[in-house]
């Protein structure tokens, strides 16, 4: 999945603090940022990923280092081109 840019966001995030180039390039993370702690990103899956998910395969989310409580939901987002 890719994470997009969108009407709305307010930020950018980059890579944390000693980002470890192992786990792979680590790009800007497009995000809205609802308060001091919470921050809301959109992310498009390819069309490979969405027949996958179609057919009962599941969507995984992983967190490197200290990491807010988080949860996966659909909506609908306008990107921003």
């Amino acid at each position: 999945m890719t994470p997009i840019h969108f009407v709305g966001q307010t930020q950018v995030l980059g890579e944390p603090p000693n980002w470890d180039n192992h786990l792979g390039a680590c790009e800007g993370l497009p995000v809205l940022k609802l308060n001091e702690s919470v921050f809301r990103s959109f992310w498009k899956p390819t069309w490979a990923e969405r027949f996958r998910i179609l057919f009962g395969q599941k969507v995984s989310l992983d967190a490197v280092g200290r990491h807010p409580p988080v949860w996966v939901s659909v909506a609908q987002v306008k990107e921003r081109r």
